[in-house]
């Protein structure tokens, strides 16, 4: 990479944070932050801030100055940085010399993951990997990993096939792939190993989270994003379980409606929709989702500071399931487009929702092109529902607690009386995301299970087999929303 280029793909970074991050930024502090990520990449690179002014050294020896004036100016700040960095290249001895690229890539990741709010930089070294391997097939292994000591963590299962196989779980480590050691590759090389052509085999030698011996696992590739929805007959219940929200979920979500309703639900109590541990969401999907079962009202609003960020989605009045009763799981690792879901046919009063408090993820990310073709995630939006709170930390209270240390007995004692459930008031109370105190006392209002026990599925069937159970939680939601707005 030229020190032109290192220019270019500065200045468009900090620009972007600039235009797209929904908070205002600091544009000569993340211009520290990027240089302080390279001078720990890059040892023995310092960077030594005082007032009105970031320095570089090498040792002691000073490499460049960046004087906070030109904070305001992307591209100035762009232009220095490509100085600072092309000077620090030329101080370091050839032998062994990081170039520009490395330089430049570490500096682009340092401004990313300093947001408070979350980013991501993908060097162009990271897709082009990921594309040498795709001609060997588009299959992968349907889970999120994260970096751990040993190897690359399961962070979650993304497909109904993988997570019925059981085969692996969240907190397991992957430590190879295919006999290959993966505890020192970075993101690109591991997720590389796991391409390969749909439905070919792949082996994982996992370290389990509770124990001490590794094992192989054999697993079969699936199409990145496929496999996502899945159906169970329960009695005259129809229960869908939903891992994650990708790009096939929608569609599949429809053959399954359509297979098993048809235009006839006579045959059936209603439809539980299974979002336990569903952690990821795109976010036309998590519209597409709730609208399949909504035939009028607000889905969701997003706002930041980018104009374009100012979006309102409502139902398209073409539901698939024919008004059947509906009654959502949700957990504590509930989030995202799940999260979406689960609070547009809640505030709707389209669906009872059981479970636990949800994760709270709700910020809207942008993926942004570099000119180096490199690629940058920015937080550019927050989710806000149609019951007018905003989900970030907060996440998703259900209609019908399960979490805690209630009994299903209980919890279905309380509901025929007419208590039981969690008001709309309590409900519904815009949390600020950044009142961690506030955040932890609402989330307490109904939190995890304690035992481990999962009692959601038995509380929400019976919800549904017992005559008028279900209209009178919706009735009762009706009126404490009318008390609150009085």
């Amino acid at each position: 990479m030229s020190p032109e280029r290192v220019e270019i793909l500065a200045t468009s970074v900090l620009e972007q944070v600039d235009d797209f991050y929904i908070e205002e930024p600091d544009l000569f502090e993340l211009t520290v932050d990027g240089l302080r990520q390279v001078a720990e990449n890059h040892p023995p690179t310092q960077v030594k801030v005082e007032t009105g002014a970031v320095i570089v050294l090498v040792g002691d020896a000073e490499v460049h100055r960046i004087d906070r004036g030109v904070q305001l100016d992307p591209r100035l700040l762009g232009q220095q940085t490509a100085l600072a960095l092309t000077r620090l290249r030329d101080t370091f001895p050839e032998e062994g010399a990081p170039d520009l690229t490395e330089l430049s890539d570490s500096f682009a990741h340092g401004i990313a993951d300093s947001l408070s709010l979350g980013g991501k930089y993908w060097p162009h070294r990271q897709r082009v990997a990921i594309r040498e391997k795709l001609p060997l097939g588009p299959g992968t292994v349907n889970a999120s990993f994260k970096p751990s000591v040993d190897g690359w963590q399961v962070s979650s299962i993304l497909s109904i096939g993988l997570l019925e196989s059981e085969l692996i779980s969240r907190g397991d480590t992957v430590l190879a792939v295919d006999g290959v050691p993966v505890q020192d590759a970075d993101s690109a090389e591991f997720l590389a190993r796991l391409l390969g052509p749909v439905d070919s085999p792949v082996t994982l030698t996992m370290l389990t989270e509770d124990e001490t011996t590794a094992v192989p696992v054999t697993l079969r590739r699936e199409l990145s994003g496929s496999n996502t929805v899945g159906a169970h007959h329960q009695g005259k219940t129809l229960r869908i379980l939903v891992a994650s929200l990708g790009r096939a979920t929608v569609k599949d979500l429809h053959a399954i409606l359509n297979e098993n309703l048809g235009d006839d639900t006579k045959d059936y109590l209603g439809i539980i929709i299974d979002l336990r541990s569903n952690p990821v969401g795109l976010l036309p999907t998590s519209i597409e989702f709730a609208d399949s079962f909504m035939a009028e009202g607000k889905i969701l609003s997003t706002s930041g500071r980018h104009p374009d960020s100012h979006q309102h989605f409502s139902a398209a009045r073409d539901q698939k399931a024919n008004g059947l009763r509906l009654v959502i799981l949700t957990d504590e690792q509930t989030a995202s487009g799940a999260e979406i879901v689960a609070a547009a046919l809640q505030g709707s009063r389209r669906a009872v929702v059981v479970g636990s408090t949800t994760f709270g993820s709700g910020t809207i990310r942008n993926v942004v092109p570099l000119p180096n073709a490199a690629a940058i995630s920015l937080t550019w939006a927050e989710a806000i529902v149609p019951s007018d709170y905003r989900l970030d930390k907060r996440g998703v209270m259900p209609t019908v607690c399960s979490g805690g240390d209630a009994t299903t007995g209980e919890i279905l004692t309380a509901l025929r009386s007419e208590r039981g459930i969690i008001d709309w008031a309590t409900r519904t109370r815009d949390i600020d995301p950044k009142d961690a105190e506030a955040v932890e006392a609402f989330r307490a209002l109904c939190p995890p299970r304690g035992d481990g026990a999962d009692i959601s599925l038995e509380v929400a069937t019976a919800i549904l087999e017992e005559p008028g159970l279900y209209e009178q939680i919706l009735a009762l939601d009706e009126r404490s929303a009318q008390t609150a707005a009085h």
